[in-house]
């Protein structure tokens, strides 16, 4: 055997080596970026669930019903549990884009409504609104009929 029918012989394997560990370094960084960004998808904070405890928006009370006071000051509380993605991605939407209440005309919120985000990591918000103002956060916000309707229609 010569030399050309050796060289012959053994390069095309040098070549399939060559190949498989380009593939065999290249798949783990390619698996690695793929997971990577399903990872950062999957825990995004969204909300799951939204829980609306609310009574008749005309009920009058002698002073204004403070949020972690609604549960105490109501006796015949309505509760409905949204879990429906449609109408949660509405509710957040519209509290979304609500205009900023201006604090000199609306100090406080004489809480009617009160509903809980719970997101997908577990952790909850409570917003508390009336008629007229929501807060969220600390930050007022002008209510709409639109929010209203979709936190107090029981289907």
């Amino acid at each position: 055997m010569d030399i050309s029918q050796t060289y012959k012989r053994v390069l095309p394997q040098c070549k399939k080596r060559k190949t498989m560990r380009r593939i065999i370094f290249v798949l783990p960084i390619l698996l690695f970026s793929c997971n990577g960004n399903q990872k950062h998808v999957n825990h995004e904070k969204h909300v799951t669930m939204i829980t609306s405890k609310f009574v008749d928006l005309d009920i009058e009370t002698i002073a204004g019903v403070k949020c972690a006071d609604f549960e105490k000051s109501f006796s015949k509380i309505q509760t409905m549990v949204i879990k429906d993605s449609i109408k949660v991605n509405q509710i957040i939407n519209l509290l979304l884009v609500a205009k900023t209440a201006g604090k000199d005309y609306y100090p406080h919120v004489d809480t009617r409504i009160k509903i809980e985000l719970k997101y997908n990591n577990d952790s909850i918000e409570n917003i508390c609104m009336d008629r007229f103002i929501v807060n969220r956060n600390n930050q007022l916000l002008v209510n709409t009929d639109s929010l209203i309707h979709l936190l107090t229609r029981i289907e």
